[in-house]
């Protein structure tokens, strides 16, 4: 993903959207200078804490996407039909383009070929009409 924002990030807008944590667990650890394993982690009760775990994985995957989080009761995870380690391409009206399950689903070569689609559609899927 990191390649496809570096590819991209002049032509849409790219986000990481840091929903839930994939197995958090029973006694996470608590956040420090040091960023936290997948093992440390446990479920965020605050939108602080959520902030702190999305930073430990943007930090342990190596990642300079611009992060955003999801709200504790789980909008976007409702609205996008999200999943841990997801890949969803979204038009300019919000329509989910591609969307893939991680994380062995996450298919950055699928979600390029959607960004591409949109980029000669002007940013909406083919069949959202002309209108606007």
């Amino acid at each position: 993903m990191q390649a496809l924002y570096v590819a991209y990030k002049d032509k849409v807008e790219f986000f990481f959207v840091y929903t839930r944590e994939a197995h958090p667990v029973r006694e996470g650890k608590e956040g420090g200078p040091a960023p936290r394993t997948p093992s440390e982690i446990g479920e965020p009760k605050t939108i602080e804490e959520r902030a702190l775990a999305a930073t430990d994985c943007i930090r342990g995957l190596k990642f300079d996407l611009p992060v955003l989080l999801d709200t504790m009761d789980g909008h976007a995870w409702g609205v996008y039909h999200m999943h841990q380690a997801a890949t969803a391409v979204i038009d300019v009206d919000g329509r989910i383009a591609f969307h893939s399950r991680g994380p062995q689903g996450v298919q950055p070569g699928e979600a390029e070929k959607a960004l591409k689609q949109l980029l000669a559609s002007k940013g909406r899927l083919a069949d959202s009409g002309s209108s606007r």
